[in-house]
């Protein structure tokens, strides 16, 4: 955090902790902020869950700034269970049982294999997207040129999984998106530069909330 005043209300905010259902699957959520604020949907990578953004406290810092900030288990992740639906429409399916709409959503790694399919097939749906040295670049940069969705892409300067060249392959085909490269971060660049990616994270949905 950036501001005394922010950082005191954080103090006071509560994480829920609760799983919801999607037909018969549960789904694990973290979520902190007002239902009625705007939302920020925050996916996770390979090898983690939902709980890194309470670790790192990012759910608290967003709801501190006024939003509605939910973590997700990706489907065999966590205690979500291991639901059989196509990462194509997975987010599509599961978002009446999140109780929110347009998020914001913040997709690392292998989120980008359930993001991107959303982004380009309802692009409305969307409010604009986080891509944190996601997966699938390769398959969905042509397929996403012309999106008008609203788009933050981060990297790790020491990205040895990803190459940082895959970044700025979505900056040159997505005519709103930027990219922003994390001095001295490996693929998981929010773990080494968190208060970096934080500042950027905020600024972002702060150009598209107000």
């Amino acid at each position: 955090m950036t501001c005394d005043s922010c950082t005191t209300a954080e103090d006071d905010i509560g994480i829920d902790d609760y799983h919801t259902l999607h037909s018969t699957y549960r789904i694990h959520v973290l979520a902190a902020g007002g239902f009625k604020d705007p939302p920020v949907l925050l996916l996770h990578g390979r090898n983690l869950d939902a709980s890194i953004w309470d670790e790192l406290g990012t759910l608290k810092l967003l709801a501190a700034m006024g939003y509605r900030a939910m973590a997700i288990d990706l489907p065999g992740y966590g205690t979500t269970d291991d639901i059989r639906l196509s990462p194509n429409t997975y987010l599509k399916e599961i978002l009446p049982a999140l109780e929110i709409s347009r998020p914001v959503v913040v997709a690392p790694c292998i989120a980008g294999r359930y993001a991107f399919p959303w982004m380009q097939r309802h692009p409305k749906d969307l409010n604009g997207l986080v891509a944190v040295a996601p997966v699938a670049v390769p398959e969905f940069a042509h397929r996403l040129s012309g999106s008008e969705v609203p788009t933050l892409v981060i990297w790790g300067e020491l990205d040895a999984r990803y190459p940082v060249a895959l970044g700025r392959q979505l900056e040159e085909n997505i005519p709103s998106a930027r990219l922003e490269v994390l001095p001295g971060a490996r693929h998981a660049c929010y773990l080494d530069q968190t208060e970096i990616f934080h500042d950027l994270l905020t600024t972002f949905c702060k150009s598209i909330y107000g």
